[in-house]
């Protein structure tokens, strides 16, 4: 059995006849018919048969059998996994190119400066980096169009060839505006103290708002915790509200002197015109934590150079 065989059974039970597979095929209708011959004999199975009094014998309607049914989807299994091959192979990047593919606060906040330490060793590499949709990162680093991501939450790994680990943990912090009232402040915070500051609060969970948002640090402190107590903060009393996942709005809004606001630690790195404050108490809030992963394929499948850029994370990320 070979692929051609394959793909000559697949076009008939496609398109019903000898004859009209034949021309898709660019074949004779007798060549054709050969094959399923030789598929059959070799497979040990009737396939598929011909209804009697269907007229011309290459122009009758074929009906496939079960165990015809059972091999046209292996069949078209082996098909597609051959195109996606040569799509792999269509996109294989070259040589001296690494593409990563990234979550928008590992790949705004760690990975430039990863890339920029590596090309002091191998200025030769040119890189490629794609901040995109989380939940596709896996599937695109299996499908060859990334060598690597980072990733949150961890994607589902049922990819045998791939694997990840957890490369680095951040958390929130308070980013605040770099002004005399917030220089008086110590460097660390207890929760509490938030509800005297003038905030910059994303909304919390409710109309025209995503699930996921429900478990936001701020939806947590807006909410009470439990029946019959006030929440931590007050949405009605803060000068700002904020709808947008993007930290850096509210970073921009905080370095204008609009009010202070939860974001994450690594994005206040390098910011000019802000105070950034840790907080204290948060340490069993999972809100208030989150879990980068990074996401590779294994070690049989890297390429020189990534694997040497691979090394290079753990020492820069943990």
């Amino acid at each position: 059995m070979n692929s051609e065989q394959i793909e000559i059974f697949i076009n008939v039970m496609r398109y019903g006849t000898f004859l009209q597979a034949s021309k898709h095929l660019d074949m004779t209708p007798s060549q054709v018919r050969a094959s399923m011959d030789a598929l059959e004999q070799e497979t040990g199975v009737e396939l598929y048969h011909e209804p009697a009094g269907g007229g011309a014998a290459d122009e009758t309607e074929l009906e496939m059998t079960f165990a015809g049914q059972r091999f046209f989807r292996g069949a078209l299994s082996v098909v597609n996994a051959m195109e996606q091959a040569l799509r792999s192979v269509g996109d294989c990047a070259p040589p001296n190119l690494i593409r990563a593919a990234a979550h928008p606060v590992p790949g705004t906040a760690y990975l430039p400066g990863l890339i920029a330490a590596y090309r002091l060793k191998h200025p030769e590499i040119r890189f490629q980096l794609d901040i995109v949709d989380n939940e596709q990162i896996a599937k695109e680093i299996f499908e060859g169009r990334y060598d690597l991501g980072l990733a949150h939450p961890l994607p589902s790994m049922d990819m045998f060839m791939l694997q990840s680990h957890c490369a680095w943990r951040d958390r929130l912090c308070l980013a605040a505006p770099d002004t005399p009232a917030y220089r008086a402040l110590p460097p660390v915070l207890p929760l509490s103290r938030l509800k005297e500051l003038p905030l910059i609060l994303r909304r919390p969970a409710g109309e025209n708002q995503s699930q996921s948002s429900q478990s936001s640090p701020e939806a947590l402190l807006t909410t009470p915790p439990s029946p019959g107590e006030p929440p931590l903060l007050d949405l009605e009393q803060n000068p700002a509200l904020l709808t947008s996942s993007h930290s850096e709005v509210l970073i921009r809004m905080a370095a204008a002197g609009l009010g202070a606001g939860l974001v994450p630690l690594s994005l206040t790195r390098g910011i000019s015109g802000i105070r950034v404050f840790e907080l204290e108490g948060t340490e069993s809030l999972p809100q208030f934590h989150t879990d980068y992963y990074l996401v590779y394929p294994r070690a049989e499948y890297r390429l020189p150079h990534i694997a040497e850029f691979l090394d290079l994370l753990p020492e820069l990320f943990l």
